[in-house]
């Protein structure tokens, strides 16, 4: 985004040098240009500064909240499942975390669950009048231009927008057998629909069903998901219980017991995924845009929790009073009083504070350093102007040749790094481990001094420096 802002271009900015960068990735220079362009555009009328590059974020999670009351209320016809919804986003420690990063995944999960809402209506909403086409089928065309428009959207700003597929085919199932008993065999025809289109794909268009299998590995075991899921709540155990309640309430017999089964489908369904299917690596930011879903559920077992016991206690207000205690209890408050939070980070943390660590580097670099660090976090030593050794990467080695970056660093990198330069550093994290060998990080530690006295060090970081 500041690559655009200084050259016009979609292109990354290396703040280490102050000039546009040298690797070679147009795919992820252009990468969700939509969420992009409009810190761009805040840079026409505000500085440049971090505060302005989150913002944008920021104000994605507060349109969250108000979709949540939205969506909440149109899909229930329940004004308390709505409000409670978006109290519980407001509130969110996930929801807190990622919309206030500077990446797509907050815009993405407003835009899914719009998605996903134009969905259903396409598929399920009435009409008093319907042609001959949506008499056969019951769709309601008004809803397919938002759904292709929202859909395109979705998968523009990430591929996970296609999970959609599979919870529509899913839904179609689950609903044939609910719906066993009706002489109309719609979803009979749509299940048939999906095979058909599946094999369709695969008999002509192979290379894009191989490059959609390539996004899954059959079976893998990422059940640290669930973890990312229930981390709204004060307890886990709590917040589970809750949303099997509201599971259970939203696909009870009814008129909105449609909607309570495409809720739950698109959870269980994502989850599920996440946990078997996905190829790869377990992080928060990416089962995010399914958090609004488990909200929505959460709400409705609350709603319905209350409800019960409003029925059968002799009390007044019964229901507030419920609602009242759930909202004191189950999210996680505890969070802002922790030690260690997004907001502030010790030496003690999980969470590698990356500007205190290289406000360190800064501090303490001298003429002739380099550096072996992810450079995408170029940001944090902005203007050092540093020899810096790139590494870790998913691409090709072909792919990588022109920028001079490796995919894992070795002892035989750090040797010949050394060779050249008489003094530096080397800076990772352990998310960064993955992309280090076993022995590169055992000869750091045999050879180089790791700083372990600096307060600005701080999280789960390792800086080491040789040649002093």
């Amino acid at each position: 985004t500041y690559g655009y802002h200084k050259t016009g271009q979609w292109q990354a900015w290396d703040f280490n040098h102050d000039a546009p960068s040298v690797r070679d990735n147009a795919a992820s220079d252009r990468r969700a240009w939509v969420y992009r362009a409009q810190v761009a555009f805040l840079y026409r009328f505000l500085p440049p500064t971090e505060t302005t590059v989150r913002l944008v974020s920021v104000l994605w999670g507060i349109v969250t909240t108000g979709l949540l009351y939205g969506v909440g209320v149109h899909m229930t016809k329940r004004r308390w499942v709505g409000l409670f919804a978006a109290f519980l986003w407001a509130v969110s420690v996930p929801a807190i975390e990622i919309n206030r990063t500077v990446r797509m995944y907050s815009m993405f999960a407003p835009v899914f669950l719009l998605f996903w809402w134009s969905t259903f209506q396409f598929f399920e909403a009435r009409k008093d009048k319907i042609n001959n086409i949506s008499a056969v089928f019951r769709f309601n065309w008004w809803y397919v231009v938002p759904m292709l428009l929202l859909g395109a959207l979705a998968y523009h700003l990430h591929p996970l927008a296609g999970m959609m597929a599979l919870v529509v085919c899913v839904y179609f199932c689950v609903m044939m057998i609910v719906s066993r008993k009706t002489p109309v065999k719609r979803y009979h025809v749509y299940v048939a629909l999906c095979v058909l289109g599946g094999a369709s794909v695969w008999l002509f268009a192979p290379s894009v069903w191989w490059q959609v299998m390539g996004m899954f590995v059959f079976f893998d075991n990422h059940w640290h998901y669930v973890g990312h899921v229930l981390r709204h709540f004060w307890h886990p155990l709590m917040g589970g219980a809750v949303i099997v309640c509201g599971a259970y309430a939203a696909v009870q017999r009814g008129a909105r017991q449609k909607a309570g089964v495409w809720l739950v489908v698109t959870f269980m369904t994502i989850v599920a995924s996440a946990i078997f299917l996905w190829n790869r690596n377990v992080g928060p930011q990416y089962i995010f845009f399914v958090q609004p879903f488990g909200l929505l559920l959460c709400a409705i077992g609350v709603d319905w929790c209350a409800r019960w016991v409003s029925a059968r206690v002799q009390t007044k207000n019964a229901f507030l009073w419920t609602v009242g205690a759930f909202m004191i209890f189950l999210p996680f408050y505890g969070y802002f009083f922790l030690e260690n939070t997004t907001y502030h980070i010790t030496s003690s943390g999980d969470q590698a504070h990356y500007r205190k660590v290289f406000d360190y580097v800064r501090r303490n670099a001298t003429a002739g350093d380099a550096m072996i660090t992810r450079n995408f976090r170029n940001y944090y030593w902005h203007g050092l102007d540093m020899p810096v050794y790139d590494f870790g990467t998913e691409r090709s080695a072909q792919a990588i040749q022109k920028e001079g970056k490796i995919q894992k660093v070795t002892v035989a990198h750090i040797e010949n790094i050394v060779s050249k330069h008489p003094h530096g550093w080397i800076v990772f994290s352990d998310n960064d481990t993955v992309f280090i060998t076993k022995e590169a990080r055992a000869y750091c530690d045999a050879h180089f001094t790791e700083v372990t006295d600096s307060p600005l060090v701080r999280g789960k970081v390792h800086v080491y420096r040789w040649g002093i």
